[in-house]
């Protein structure tokens, strides 16, 4: 649309003041369900809150976690899932962070059943869980990373076990120098050429994370994946030796706050890291090699500050949409990181931007106004914008945006929250749907019917239409051709080593406070754009323990700056979608 329309605005029952009440706040989302009817909203104080989209917001389903003595607070959005095996009903997964009087923090993992928010189970484990669980591909595991004072854990639940602990490994397991905490994780759900621990063809989910040693402001850390092994048999899990141990891919110089953008292949991987910086690696690259490097704006304070967002990716995979430390917005080419244009805005953006299917939008919104704007992808130039005043009919207000928001899978809907539980879906566009096929006009003059020579029947024939069962997952939309694959020539030259830096960590005490309230004064800086020694693709398995120093200044600009903006003017479900069918069937 060339304008954006409102669908409806509710506030949410419990939510308020972020400076003395719960609501959509950093690390929390507006998640719209894969069947498009539900919009699941978490609270920064554990609650979910279910959302009926087409009854105007209204409550459909609600789950409060129990009070444990202490103060629960949640900076998790949820992961929907699906396992046949032991339900035909989907569900939704987050967590929860508890903070006893006295002692460390513990986390609980929560499913619940959509879209009533029935309890399913909830299993404890220790330490603080970071970012979203994620559900895997089969829905049979839950995978997560947890941090327990200086140590990460990475960590995988078993769904029909309520949620017992099926695997984990603490971060110093293999090498002392390897202790330090977790970012969150990022998953690739039935990789089609997965090439990680099993080699090429090894179907099973692949998760790949960070060090996040003082909130991705640290300049050492760890590239880590994990994969299960492609002839992994569950029935022999008094094997130990079936589950092959979390690879260390790269040692690096950088660490990250936020899971990073993989692709639905796993083949292509986007981090948002240190000084406010982007780092990719496409379309067969291996992730044990120097990847392509692009400076984005820093930070106005330290400099040192990543990004806080996740990236996003187009549809085709041929395009990186980041935001930067600053107030600005970029879209990179993914293949080489050379960049494509940048967009100014008012405020620093912290949500991931959110990619219309086609790839023709882009949508994002500025934190500290809430201000929603619709960009054209290609030259990100503003086509619309949408502010408090235009959902709550409020003149000159502002409320603050933190939490994650989600398109529906049409591209028609857009679903976002204030900090204040201020919920709002607008009617945005997208994918049109089929035209009928056109009404013959009727004509003046009777045409005589030939008649045939059949033999006539005692009953009439009766052509069978053909119908489609409704399922709760979209049908995925099939990428475009993509770039050739990027390979420059040179192998690295030298292999820095580093003794481990940790930065103690320790569970906030209070309720998250609203976030600035001023712009950065600063203008943000020239990206500089950094093609690092990378290999051609190879379909071997990759290697771990390369060295990746960022210590040193970036060389001198390959591509130049972004082209500026000017202003004014999927889901992951392509292997549950075979489960449900083989399950119907």
């Amino acid at each position: 649309l060339s304008t954006p329309k409102l669908r409806w605005t509710t506030r949410l029952s419990g939510a308020g003041n972020p400076a003395s009440m719960p609501g959509p706040r950093a690390g929390n989302a507006v998640t719209v369900s894969p069947d498009d009817a539900y919009a699941y909203v978490t609270l920064s104080d554990g609650t979910l809150q279910i959302l009926d989209v087409e009854d105007k917001g209204s409550v459909k389903g609600s789950h409060t976690p129990t009070s444990t003595g202490g103060t629960t607070m949640c900076t998790s959005g949820v992961s929907f899932g699906l396992n046949p095996d032991i339900s035909s009903r989907p569900f939704a997964v987050r967590a929860v962070v508890d903070y006893p009087p006295v002692g460390l923090p513990s986390s609980r993992v929560i499913a619940t059943y959509h879209p009533s928010g029935e309890p399913m189970w909830s299993a404890t484990v220790t330490g603080e869980v970071v970012g979203t669980p994620q559900v895997g591909g089969n829905g049979k595991y839950v995978y997560l990373n947890r941090n327990v004072m200086e140590s990460g854990y990475f960590t995988m639940l078993d769904v029909a076990n309520g949620g017992s602990i099926f695997f984990e490994e603490e971060s110093g397991a293999t090498n002392a120098n390897e202790t330090a905490p977790y970012s969150p994780l990022a998953l690739a759900i039935d990789p089609v050429r997965g090439s990680f621990t099993g080699g090429n063809g090894n179907a099973n989910d692949v998760a790949i994370w960070a060090w996040g040693t003082d909130e991705g402001r640290n300049g050492e850390g760890r590239l880590k994946a994990f994969q299960l092994p492609d002839n992994f048999a569950e029935d022999l899990m008094s094997d130990p030796a079936q589950i092959t141990p979390t690879k260390t891919l790269q040692t690096v110089g950088w660490t990250a706050k936020s899971p990073p953008k993989l692709s639905d292949d796993g083949l292509s991987l986007y981090f948002s890291m240190t000084r406010g910086s982007l780092r990719g690696w496409y379309d067969g690259t291996r992730f044990g090699r120097k990847p392509w490097n692009l400076e984005l704006a820093k930070d106005p304070v330290t400099g040192r500050n990543p990004p806080h967002a996740t990236p996003a990716l187009s549809g085709d995979g041929l395009t990186v949409f980041a935001t930067s430390a600053a107030s600005s917005l970029h879209a990179v080419n993914a293949t080489d990181g050379s960049p494509l244009w940048m967009f100014d805005s008012e405020y620093e953006i912290k949500t991931q931007p959110q990619v219309s299917p086609g790839d023709k939008r882009l949508y994002s919104i500025q934190s500290q106004d809430g201000k929603l704007i619709a960009h054209d992808a290609g030259s990100g130039d503003e086509i619309w914008s949408w502010d408090c005043e235009d959902s709550q009919g409020i003149p000159a207000c502002v409320y603050e945006v933190t939490a994650e928001f989600s398109v529906s899978s049409t591209g028609y809907h857009l679903y976002f929250s204030d900090t204040w539980g201020s919920v709002t879906a607008v009617t945005v566009g997208g994918i049109a749907a089929p035209s009928p096929p056109p009404t013959p006009t009727p004509s003046a003059t009777p045409t005589t019917a030939t008649p045939t020579t059949a033999t006539p029947t005692s009953k009439p024939t009766v052509m069978p239409v053909p119908t489609s069962t409704p399922t709760f997952y979209p049908t995925p939309i099939e990428p475009t051709t993509k770039r050739p694959t990027f390979a420059p020539t040179e192998e690295p030259t030298s292999s820095p080593t580093f003794g481990p830096t940790v930065s103690p960590t320790s569970g906030p005490t209070s309720a998250p406070t609203s976030g600035p309230t001023a712009s950065p004064t600063a203008t943000p800086s020239e990206p500089v754009v950094v093609l690092e020694d990378t290999e051609a693709p190879t379909s071997a398995p990759i290697k771990s323990n390369e060295t990746d120093s960022d210590d040193e200044e970036p060389d001198a600009p390959d591509s130049g700056a972004f082209p500026r903006a000017g202003a004014g003017g999927s889901w992951f479900w392509t292997g549950l979608v075979a489960i449900a069918a083989l399950v119907a069937l």
